[in-house]
């Protein structure tokens, strides 16, 4: 494993990232609730970061997901049925939405999410937000810390291989 961000480098990036996401989401706060959807297993310390320098109110839940499960499962509307939690006891119609994730590496599971949100809850916006973008053509998230090349496997800082490496103090990149 090669070390790519220590703790200090990611939890600074991250502080950076919640003045920016404050700023943008502040023009919110008076008429819509803000709520964060974190994405476990891996966006749960990420999440939590982050959380710690927002000062405005907000909720938050979790979702799972089953990454490798998108292109397989479909629902009659095309959306992948890869949310495994009930968002109903969160009025999410009409109120801003902020996807976490610790890693945006194709875009996927943050636009399923967002497409899911969009079709069967109807909130007002929809932003994503990740620790890590892998550099990729073809999405980008709204805010994000960090950048990475797109064929680097990650762990650490909530981000596994089978499991292993979640609760590593940096990220790593794993060597071929």
């Amino acid at each position: 494993m090669i070390r790519l961000f220590t703790s200090i480098e990611i939890e600074k990036a991250i502080y950076k990232l919640s003045t920016l996401l404050a700023e943008h989401l502040e023009l919110y706060c008076a008429e819509h609730e803000i709520i964060f959807i974190v994405v476990l297993k891996s966006g749960g310390r990420f999440a939590f970061k982050l959380f710690d320098n927002l000062l405005f109110p907000f909720r938050y839940t979790f979702v799972y997901t089953k990454e490798q499960d998108i292109d397989k499962y479909k629902t009659s509307l095309g959306i992948p049925n890869i949310l495994h939690c009930d968002l109903s006891d969160i009025n999410i119609d009409g109120n801003i939405v902020v996807i976490l994730d610790s890693i945006c590496e194709s875009g996927a599971t943050l636009k399923a999410l967002e497409r899911i949100l969009r079709v069967r809850y109807k909130p007002l916006e929809v932003f994503s937000c990740t620790m890590i973008r892998k550099q990729n053509e073809n999405f980008s998230p709204h805010f994000y810390s960090l950048t990475v090349k797109k064929n680097q496997f990650l762990v650490g800082w909530g981000m596994a291989l089978s499991d292993k490496h979640r609760n590593l103090q940096a990220v790593h990149k794993i060597e071929e």
